[in-house]
């Protein structure tokens, strides 16, 4: 909701004015536009169809998978000296196995 806009004011309009401009939508279409639109029917209708742009991406839209961790964010020596020792431990259990598999 927009509370406390004034469509009157300059940096408002000059806002609303130029990001009309840059779509081009009114400028293209002068027969649906026969007389110029107030400032805020130019808002009205650019964000119209921006909000239709968008709900209508939505089924298009493909879903990203959340990107991994960086290193630095989640890695500690602590963390690492144990998956270390439990590494050698690991490797100790397994000599062991074949050790008394031979016999």
């Amino acid at each position: 909701m927009l509370r406390d806009v004034s469509f009157d004011d300059a940096k408002v309009k000059s806002r609303i004015v130029e990001l009309n401009n840059s779509h081009g939508i009114i400028a293209r279409s002068p027969k649906r536009f026969k007389k110029p639109l107030s400032v805020r029917d130019q808002f009205l209708e650019g964000i119209s169809w921006m909000l239709w742009h968008l709900e209508s991406s939505i089924d298009e839209t493909e879903v990203l998978k959340p990107c991994a961790v960086e290193w630095g964010y989640d890695f500690s020596w602590d963390k690492e000296r144990e998956r270390m020792a439990e590494e050698k431990a690991a490797k100790r259990k397994e000599k062991e196995a074949k050790r008394i598999e031979r016999g």
